[in-house]
This record gives C-alpha cells, structure tokens and sequence, in this order.
C-alpha cells in the first residue's frame, strides 16, 4: 500500500507533535541523533540553566 506524499508528512507530522519538547526521548533527543548521524559528531543534552 503506497501513501501519497501529503499523507505520509501528516504522519510524520502527528509523529512529531507526540514527542515530548526536551530531552533524550524527545525532539531535543531526535535533533542530536540526527545530527550526529549526518556529521559524526556526538551531541549532548545539557540541563536548563537558573
């Protein structure tokens, strides 16, 4: 079954919404993996400051 173009970004989309903001398990998480993926480069989280 093939999905058209526009239903698999809203999927991706829906996907996307259902992540938490921060953290490991959530976009924040996603973006550093992704980007450590593409350059090689390790990224880290770091805490929220005072």
């Amino acid at each position: 079954m093939n999905q058209s173009l526009s239903d698999q970004i809203k999927n991706l989309k829906l996907t996307l919404l259902k992540l938490n903001a921060t953290g490991e398990q959530g976009f924040e998480g996603l973006i550093a993996a992704a980007l450590h993926e593409i350059t090689g480069v390790p990224f880290r989280l770091a805490g929220s400051g005072l």
